[in-house]
């Protein structure tokens, strides 16, 4: 968390948001948040890895919703994380 207080510029939510949209992580490392932001980026790479690797077996439905479910709740809260980051930010300058 104190990686993202070191920066000066001032950071605008909705590019923060836009930013985790595209890519997961992208939006902490438009923070300052290089580690928070590398570490959604891996566990992104990891649940969507798990997800496709259960596609391939269609009989296990239950696994597939829940690698599925796992794989949206994690970029919505990249999401939220990024902007509500973004606008403690802004709001310290």
């Amino acid at each position: 968390m104190s990686e993202a207080f070191t920066q000066t510029k001032k950071k605008t939510p909705i590019i923060a948001v836009i930013a985790s949209f595209v890519f997961p992580g992208l939006g902490q490392i438009y923070n300052g948040e290089t580690r928070k932001g590398t570490g959604y980026i891996i566990m992104g790479a990891i649940f969507v890895s798990i997800w496709i690797f259960l596609m391939h077996d269609r009989h296990i439905i239950g696994p597939i919703l829940v690698s599925g479910a796992s794989v949206i709740l994690l970029w919505i809260s990249n999401m939220y994380d990024a902007y509500k980051t973004a606008g403690e930010l802004s709001s310290q300058i």
